[in-house]
């Protein structure tokens, strides 16, 4: 029989399970602080932009290449001293100016020749624009002048040619009453040239003068009518009482000529005496004719009618008014110094005289390529500049 184990002396105690040795962290050696970055300054966040790009320098332009507005321009020297710059228009707007990369306005070009000029002696300055003593047409409403003014040289203006740019920009120095012209102070004078549709002369009769005033509004006239027509023809038939020309003389002409020695004078009548009148005739018999058939005219040829009217009276039979005056005035005045911006026929007149009969010699000229892609814009490469 196999022999009794003896029981063990396994304890009857209950004990805690034994934990798990816990490991030590390493003792790491001790090390030199860092050093704290400064603290940085709040800051608006980054907006990402596109590269930015070197800006292109404008042109700048020493001297102006080509003048945007007349059609042919004079420069005539005397052998004293004196100089006159004549400037012809076409009275139309046609400009392009492809050929120069710096061109300028004739508004703005004259306005740089006048702040410019500090000259003692006086700079003279004629305009084709009308004579009207009682200032009702060029004063205009300031407002609508202030609103247009800017607007004249970038053409965004309704002006159909540079003439009239030029008489509304530098409208207030065509007033009497001078003090708010932008030269005044200056040595510069503005004067009127054209003196058609000024005052009558004191000479002539009462009938003749009603006469006459009813052509001078009918100038003004766009859509004539058949009583406009009768007006014609009651002026037609004073063509036999004399030359029109002496029925728009005023005395403001005769005036300039008394100052003028007796030849000069004289010449200056021949301008206008030379005229051939058949043109007149011609027209007269139209007029008699359009009215005789007046309900058969439509409206655009009786408008060709008063054209053609206009034409050979306002322009050709008395336009050399205008040219006896001017040069009058530069006479009596004894002007050195003298810019004429005018129609081409009226400067065809002016610098022929001036040539030929006051010893004027011609110094500068250059055209325009008539109805070309150059057009009313005048290459001043090579010319004088400043003029004065």
């Amino acid at each position: 029989m196999p022999p009794k184990r003896k029981p063990s002396k396994r304890s009857t105690k209950k004990t805690a399970p034994k934990r798990k040795a816990v490991r030590k962290a390493p003792v790491r050696k001790a090390t030199t602080p860092k050093r704290k970055a400064p603290r940085r300054k709040a800051t608006k966040p980054r907006v990402l932009t596109k590269r930015k790009t070197k800006p292109v320098k404008a042109q700048v332009c020493k001297q102006t290449e080509s003048l945007v507005g007349p059609i042919q321009l004079d420069i005539l020297d005397h052998p004293n001293g004196s100089r006159a710059v004549l400037l012809s228009d076409k009275h139309v707007r046609k400009q392009v100016c492809s050929f120069a990369k710096c061109s300028t306005h004739i508004v703005s070009y004259l306005e740089q020749v006048f702040k410019q000029y500090n000259d003692p002696v006086n700079l003279d300055f004629f305009l084709e624009i009308d004579f009207d003593e009682t200032q009702k047409d060029i004063i205009g409403d300031p407002k609508d002048i202030n609103r247009l003014r800017p607007l004249i040289v970038p053409g965004k203006t309704t002006s159909t040619n540079f003439l009239n740019d030029l008489r509304l920009y530098f409208i207030n120095c065509w007033k009497k009453v001078k003090t708010k012209c932008e030269f005044y102070g200056k040595p510069i004078r503005f004067h009127y040239s054209d003196v058609r549709s000024g005052v009558i002369h004191s000479k002539t009769d009462n009938e003749t003068a009603t006469v006459v005033r009813e052509l001078q509004q009918l100038f003004h006239v766009y859509n004539p009518q058949k009583s406009d027509l009768e007006k014609l023809l009651r002026f037609a038939k004073k063509i036999d009482y004399g030359h029109p020309e002496f029925l728009f003389r005023i005395s403001k002409i005769d005036k300039q000529l008394k100052f003028v020695s007796p030849d000069i004078a004289e010449k200056l009548e021949q301008l206008i005496r030379n005229k051939n009148p058949v043109d007149l005739e011609k027209v007269k018999e139209l007029i008699q004719n359009t009215i005789t058939l007046y309900v058969h005219f439509t409206k655009d040829e009786l408008m060709e009618v008063y054209k053609n009217f206009y034409i050979h009276i306002g322009g050709l039979a008395i336009s050399e008014l205008f040219d006896i005056y001017t040069l009058a005035r530069m006479i009596r005045f004894n002007m050195k110094k003298v810019i004429i911006y005018a129609g081409a026929a009226h400067i065809d007149n002016i610098r022929n005289f001036m040539t030929k009969e006051l010893g004027y010699q011609i110094t500068t000229s250059r055209q325009s390529h008539q109805e070309g892609k150059n057009f009313q814009c005048i290459d001043l490469r090579g010319t004088p500049q400043p003029w004065f």
